[in-house]
């Protein structure tokens, strides 16, 4: 698993917009959203639910993934830069 999506996806299940998320990773709308549908793809279920208006929430499978994730990405920013995991797909 891409810890660069795991990251974002901790991002957004805190912050609940990606367009805030874009902004704190200095990236796009787009890459959030693509970050996220890869690892929704990858996992094979949905993490987050968005309705028409509302602010992302977690899915029940996304909710039980929050607090490992966290711990994963956190660890992950703690480590030197040549440590860390390397980008997927320029995501």
């Amino acid at each position: 698993m891409n810890l660069r999506f795991l990251e974002t996806f901790v991002w957004v299940a805190r912050l609940r917009k990606m367009t805030v998320v874009a902004q704190r990773l200095h990236g796009t709308d787009a890459t959030i959203s693509a970050r996220i549908a890869a690892l929704e793809d990858e996992l094979g279920v949905k993490v987050f639910v968005q309705e028409k208006g509302q602010q992302l929430s977690l899915t029940a499978i996304g909710a039980e993934m929050l607090q490992p994730a966290g711990q994963s990405a956190d660890g992950e920013a703690a480590k030197p830069e040549q440590e860390r995991g390397q980008p997927y797909g320029g995501y």
